[in-house]
């Protein structure tokens, strides 16, 4: 729920970016990205598949073997380390067969943190989400890939109290924009400690959110898109390794969660064919869509 209507360099006034923010100025920040849907199973499919969301539900929840290699897939089949990080059930929408079915070798659910991390809403807090992501560093082989999800900035929006900031509004939309604050908090956590490793320093970033949430949290006044920034924009970012740093630049072109997978290929080196439905961010084509 990590939506693009509330991050600072999108627009959003509340302050609850400062770390997405602070980064977006040494990357590739994509201002015009929109999800396949409005649930976590449509945004992975189409992130990790590069498909659009009509097969969401029977591939994820009831899970037939469609045939289709995804982002994992031809990864693992290249060498890497492939790992999910979570603070849910891996059984929730059936996201662990997914995962293992498409080459995820490591799959770190709940049941693999410590017996004391925080509850927050939905699943275990994402501050020992990416502190587990960091403790595991010694573990994984190079190449690798990770996948480390978050889920606090998700209803109920519950948070540790001393995150408990914003009062400006009535209970409900404070509690969103605390929880939005708090995911902030722990990226930042994540990338300070992540980017002064071995590890890091040689790793392509890509920070990007499942979906947004519903208009009844916005300011109608900001935008006559407002229902579509509200629920589908989300914020897109690519940090280069240290070794192929590049001028920070703004990218306005439109695109979707189905072109995360063929721009990730491409700044690999990895030539098609592969089975998708979106375009490369990083190259200039004439026409675009975003479903």
């Amino acid at each position: 729920s990590f939506r693009a209507y509330d991050v600072g360099v999108y627009g959003g006034t509340e302050n609850t970016s400062t770390n997405f923010d602070r980064y977006s100025k040494s990357g590739i920040l994509f201002k015009n990205i929109y999800s396949s849907g409005r649930v976590t199973k449509s945004g992975q499919w189409s992130i990790m598949c590069g498909q659009n969301i009509h097969a969401g539900k029977p591939v994820l929840r009831y899970y037939k073997d469609h045939g289709v290699k995804c982002l994992p897939d031809y990864l693992a089949e290249s060498g890497y380390d492939t790992w999910w990080f979570h603070g849910q059930s891996a059984s929730y929408d059936s996201q662990g067969y997914f995962f293992k079915k498409h080459q995820i070798k490591h799959i770190m659910d709940r049941l693999s943190f410590p017996v004391e991390s925080e509850v927050l809403g939905w699943g275990l807090a994402d501050f020992d989400l990416v502190k587990l992501a960091l403790n595991n560093l010694k573990n994984t082989k190079s190449p690798f890939f990770w996948i480390v999800q978050s889920q606090s900035n998700h209803h109920p929006f519950e948070t540790p109290e001393e995150f408990k900031t914003h009062e400006k509004y009535g209970d409900k939309l404070n509690n969103y924009l605390n929880s939005f604050s708090y995911t902030d908090y722990c990226l930042g956590y994540f990338l300070d400690r992540f980017l002064k490793t071995e590890q890091g320093k040689n790793s392509i970033i890509l920070i990007t959110a499942d979906h947004g949430v519903g208009v009844q949290r916005t300011d109608p006044k900001r935008s006559p898109r407002i229902e579509v920034l509200a629920k589908y924009m989300v914020p897109l970012l690519i940090l280069y390794p240290e070794s192929e740093a590049l001028n920070p630049m703004v990218v306005d072109a439109l695109g979707s969660h189905t072109d995360i997978f063929p721009t990730l290929m491409d700044i690999l080196g990895k030539e098609e064919p592969y089975a998708n439905f979106g375009k490369s961010l990083v190259r200039d084509y004439k026409y675009r869509f975003a479903k």
